[in-house]
C-alpha cells in the first residue's frame, strides 16, 4: 500500500504512509456507544480497498483496583494452660478500593475461609476495608486464603487479595 486512511465514523482521523499502517484514536473525544472504525488501503496507481468494524467506546467505564494484593498475619497464643484458646494476633490491616474510571463502582467482598473477615462487605464508590483475622479453633501451622472483590461494572471486575496466616506455637 502507499497509504492508509483511517476514519471514525466516515470522518478522517490519520494517514500513514509506511508499515505498520497506525494512527492514535483519543476515544476520550468520542461519546461512549457504538463507533464504526474504517480503514481503506491504497496502492501506488490510487486503486483501494477497505474494510470496517463497529467498536464500543466506554470512556467512562468504573475500573476496579486495590492497592495491595496480598496481606501476611500471624497469632501467637495467649495462655500456657490448655483450656486458654485465646491469641495475640496481627491487627486488622486495611485494604484500598479505587475507581480508577469514571462512572460508579459498587463493589462486594467475599472469602473463603471461616478465619477471615473484611469490614465492610460492600460498598460504592471508593473506600477502606478492614482486613482481620480469627485463629481461634486452628492449630499451629500456617493457613492461606483469598478475599475476592468483585466490581460491578459492564467488564465485571474483579481482584483477589491473597491472605496468609500462620499460628505459632508457644512454649
Amino acid at each position: 500500500a502507499s497509504r492508509v486512511e483511517f476514519y471514525i465514523d466516515d470522518t478522517i482521523i490519520g494517514t500513514d504512509t509506511s508499515e505498520p499502517y497506525a494512527v492514535d484514536w483519543d476515544t476520550r473525544l468520542y461519546s461512549d456507544g457504538s463507533h464504526v472504525i474504517k480503514v481503506v488501503a491504497y496502492n501506488l496507481i490510487d486503486e483501494s480497498s477497505q474494510d470496517d468494524i463497529t467498536v464500543t467506546v466506554l470512556n467512562n467505564e468504573a475500573e476496579l483496583s486495590l492497592n495491595r494484593t496480598r496481606l501476611n498475619f500471624g497469632a501467637v497464643p495467649n495462655g500456657s494452660g490448655s483450656g486458654d484458646s485465646s491469641f495475640a494476633t496481627t491487627y486488622a490491616q486495611s485494604l484500598l478500593i479505587d475507581n480508577s474510571g469514571g462512572n460508579t463502582l459498587s463493589w462486594s467482598i467475599s472469602s473463603d475461609a471461616s478465619w477471615l473477615s473484611a469490614s465492610p462487605t460492600s460498598g460504592s464508590g471508593s473506600g477502606v476495608v478492614s482486613v482481620s483475622v480469627d485463629p481461634s479453633g486452628l492449630s499451629a501451622g500456617t493457613y492461606t486464603a483469598n478475599l475476592t472483590v468483585e466490581g460491578s461494572t459492564q467488564t465485571s471486575d474483579s481482584a483477589t487479595v491473597a491472605v496468609t496466616l500462620v499460628v505459632y506455637h508457644t512454649g
